[in-house]
């Protein structure tokens, strides 16, 4: 069965590699389709709304990363997060709020690198070697980084070399270090979720619920309408280039 945090195509050397990566969780942005299986888009700066499909081209990068990135490195954070979503639907506290902590900084760099691929890196100047699309396919596959001739790497190796330094740096550290998350609800109006937050520490998880981080353990809250608005709009503010909902 496919995991729903990634879509997989298979090559004809029998690898599975994703090549169409969402930087946002696929099982979150299910939670916000409509009946008709449609999440509501409004793009940024024209105000176009539009309804689109889970997989559709917005949420996702192509290959914008290796697959050391999706399945290493992702999955293992998806998944501590994701026990966490569904502690918090099922009316339960948040136990493990580093795993909040470095999803929300996973979906940071990779919406960044999704938006801002990297080019091909030069690694190992001079070096001079053949690499075959189908050895490189297989590196991929095994966690490897195939250096092309020139001493180059591909720009979703050299994005994956970045990521990994990027979620153990002294700053990314500090920002999220003994960060709690409060559980927001919300009773009658519903929220929206930028495409990311950067530094705000805000996840939207579903139309009633929003994850906020601060530096003191309180209790979860119920907002008022309101508060809700004032939430959507720090959305709309901090958005790259479309909200949903």
């Amino acid at each position: 069965m496919e995991s729903k945090m990634t879509e997989k195509q298979k090559k004809n050397s029998g690898s599975q590699l994703t090549k169409k990566q969402h930087f946002h969780m696929r099982a979150l942005l299910e939670r916000f389709v409509n009946s008709s299986q449609k999440v509501r888009v409004v793009r940024k700066p024209f105000g176009t709304t539009s309804f689109l499909g889970v997989r559709n081209q917005i949420f996702i990068g192509n290959r914008s990363w290796s697959q050391e990135t999706e399945q290493a490195i992702s999955w293992p954070i998806e998944t501590a997060f994701l026990a966490e979503v569904t502690r918090v639907e099922a009316g339960e506290a948040i136990q493990n709020h580093e795993a909040v902590s470095q999803y929300h900084l996973l979906w940071t760099l990779r919406h960044h690198y999704a938006t801002n691929p990297n080019e091909d890196r030069e690694m190992y100047p001079g070096m001079n070697c053949h690499m075959t699309e189908e050895l490189e396919e297989w590196g991929d596959a095994n966690f490897k980084v195939p250096i092309r001739n020139g001493g180059m790497i591909a720009g979703r190796f050299a994005t994956t070399l970045d990521i990994k330094e990027l979620l153990v740096s002294p700053e990314n550290v500090a920002i999220y270090k003994g960060v709690f998350w409060r559980v927001i609800r919300s009773e009658t109006d519903r929220f929206i979720s930028s495409d990311q937050y950067r530094h705000q520490l805000l996840v939207v998880i579903n139309p009633y619920t929003l994850l906020q981080g601060g530096y003191e353990e309180e209790s979860p809250y119920v907002a008022p309408p309101e508060e809700v608005g004032m939430y959507n709009k720090v959305a709309e503010k901090a958005a790259l280039n479309f909200t949903f909902g």
